[in-house]
């Protein structure tokens, strides 16, 4: 968790900092190790990914649920490419994505 969540780049002085940085690695990795047996439990898995699963660590979880939330994101922008009303939706979903106070008065 260390070098994955960057802890070494800097140091606590207050004691609550410390706490509130551990708890929130340990259900880092608690979630991380929950969506690994989920997808080992899917029954649809090759021999080799089952394999990949089983072997995976913190890193290569926190890339897998990265990939996994790029691609639901792009799958979801295509989807609203398709027409002119999911162009004009994703267009107003993206205005109100932004804080109204960095928005550009054009």
């Amino acid at each position: 968790m260390k070098s994955t969540r960057g802890t070494c780049n800097y140091r606590f002085r207050e004691f609550d900092r410390v706490k509130r940085w551990v708890e929130t690695a340990l259900a880092t990795f608690l979630y991380l190790e929950w969506y690994r047996a989920r997808q080992l439990a899917r029954r649809n898995l090759s021999e080799k990914e089952q394999r990949w699963w089983q072997w995976q660590r913190t890193h290569g979880l926190c890339q897998a649920v990265r990939q996994t939330a790029a691609r639901a994101a792009l799958q979801y922008l295509a989807g609203r490419l398709q027409t002119p009303g999911g162009i004009q939706r994703l267009r107003r979903e993206l205005a109100a994505a932004y804080p109204a106070e960095y928005r550009s008065p054009a």
